[in-house]
């Protein structure tokens, strides 16, 4: 079947090490599929307001599925189509937690990445990029207590980091025990947590539906846990070639690396 539509992911899928550049050649087959009247779908763990610098290297792309598919965005008007949250009551419950372990984390609500200014310091390390981090610093609101700051605002997603050996498995037990939250992780000591339910998988699902486009007619690529449902629902799916055990065993495929063109060298097939 034709190819209709196509998802990625970002961080270790289309981007390359440096967690904001699209190659020259991922970027051109991308180009040429949407010049074809294939849809470009961009599906990330990210929230809408930190991919800015994506959007600007793709300004023919489509629709954005953000915080794991919390929300769905209309990239042409602006519009959210599809919103499934975190209930407050459940973020407080998860905040409690945090603070127990000593987390580091930030909130994506409303399309924007909330952190309290508190835990900004632990940025201030070599271990990721420093143009990433200050754009990263730059995209983050920061707030004093964010378990009060939240309240009546649409939560999509919560992200956490805990590296300490003894508490990353203590928090990640009491967060498997609260009911109805789905927890996934994209790097060792990370993460993410959508409500139940919510996925990259089900929201491409649902656009597809108002679309009208058979999941046939999908190709997706993904390298992690938080891929895992959308490689599996797409009927043409690529897991990277660093990609993890679970989405290598998910998708229909495995391709290149995310260094190597990865994404490229699958789409240019069906050109």
């Amino acid at each position: 079947m034709k190819t209709l539509l196509i998802a990625m992911d970002l961080d270790g899928t289309l981007l390359s090490e440096d967690h904001e550049t699209i190659s020259a050649r991922n970027r051109e087959a991308l180009r040429a599929a949407s010049e074809r009247g294939v849809k470009i779908v961009i599906a990330s763990g990210r929230t809408r307001g930190v991919m800015g610098s994506v959007y600007a290297q793709l300004p023919f792309a489509d629709y954005a599925v953000t915080s794991n598919g919390a929300a769905v965005y209309d990239l042409k008007t602006g519009d959210r189509v599809c919103y499934q949250g975190i209930p407050y009551e459940k973020w407080c419950k998860v905040y409690d937690i945090f603070r127990r372990h000593g987390s580091v984390f930030e909130v994506y609500a409303d399309g924007r990445a909330h952190m309290e200014r508190r835990l900004f310091v632990h940025y201030e390390n070599d271990l990721l990029p420093r143009d990433f981090v200050e754009n990263l610093k730059k995209s983050i609101v920061p707030v004093e207590n964010a378990r009060e700051y939240l309240k009546g605002k649409s939560i999509e997603k919560i992200c956490a980091l805990t590296t300490d050996p003894v508490e990353y498995p203590q928090a990640l037990a009491e967060l498997n025990a609260l009911p109805g939250l789905c927890l996934t992780s994209s790097i060792p000591g990370n993460v993410e947590i959508n409500e139940a339910g919510t996925n990259k998988g089900s929201a491409l699902a649902a656009l597809c539906e108002t679309l009208g486009i058979p999941q046939e007619a999908v190709m997706a690529f993904g390298d992690a846990g938080n891929d895992v449902e959308m490689l599996t629902f797409a009927g043409q799916s690529y897991a990277m070639e660093n990609g993890t055990p679970e989405a290598k065993a998910a998708a229909k495929a495995v391709t290149r690396s995310n260094a190597e063109d990865g994404v490229a060298a699958a789409v240019e097939q069906i050109l």
